[in-house]
């Protein structure tokens, strides 16, 4: 997963970060090469999501886990064990007591300086494919290894839980534009009843740095769902 052109992703970053100060956010999310991948960080737990298509396969989940000990490989990697998980599909519920418990598949987050890659101990369905592949760990044939590109501050990775369109927050003017339920998506500050958010199309066919890629905007707060388990619960 390569990008083509960095300058864009960095300009991007840059432009979160202006524009967010540190003290309005909770956590810290990091960026990717081939921005399918994204993980927040908060305190001691580290969330995240993968998800992409490529023709008529589609490999996604989001992942839990906890930093507070994680274990090291003989290269000093950090090995951070997750839980992966996604939702039953079609059906408009995104709480982590309505997921699909069937999705549940445990799985080993290799934090390096400046990379990460994740292995599932079982495939998720479409994620042997050109869509995504979790098989391996870093080292082997087989392994997805992500390139970090940033940091930004962020307040979290949220599902949208119903049809979400994108306003001006200055007037609050609804665009035309807007977010499918079930859009995983980084939310970088709230304000008045809305949420600045992230959202990248997981066509793989795509380039990188095709400006449609990445869509960015306000929507309201309302219509977004936290997918995770609430903390303790994990």
């Amino acid at each position: 997963m390569r990008v083509k052109n960095k300058s864009k992703i960095w300009l991007l970053i840059l432009s979160f970060v202006l524009v967010f100060p540190r003290e309005s956010v909770a956590g810290v999310a990091t960026i990717f090469e081939g921005l399918n991948f994204v993980t927040y960080q908060s305190h001691d737990s580290l969330n995240g999501f993968y998800y992409a298509r490529s023709g008529i396969f589609s490999c996604g989940f989001l992942f839990v886990g906890v930093l507070s000990s994680p274990q090291k490989n003989a290269d000093s990697v950090n090995l951070v064990r997750v839980k992966t998980f996604d939702f039953v599909p079609h059906v408009p519920a995104y709480t982590y007591d309505k997921r699909d418990p069937r999705s549940d598949i445990d799985g080993t987050v290799y934090v390096a300086p400046g990379s990460i890659s994740l292995k599932t101990d079982s495939p998720h369905a479409g994620c042997q494919s050109a869509a995504g592949m979790f098989d391996a760990p870093p080292g082997e044939r087989g392994a997805s290894v992500f390139a970090e590109v940033g940091k930004l501050p962020a307040s979290g990775i949220f599902v949208v839980g119903k049809k979400a369109f994108f306003y001006r927050i200055e007037n609050e003017v609804k665009t035309k534009e807007y977010l499918l339920p079930g859009s995983f998506v980084l939310a970088t500050k709230k304000k008045k009843g809305f949420s600045f958010v992230r959202y990248v199309d997981p066509d793989s066919q795509i380039d990188d740095d095709d400006p449609k890629r990445v869509v960015s905007g306000w929507i309201r707060t309302s219509s977004l769902v936290n997918p995770f388990p609430l903390k303790g619960k994990q």
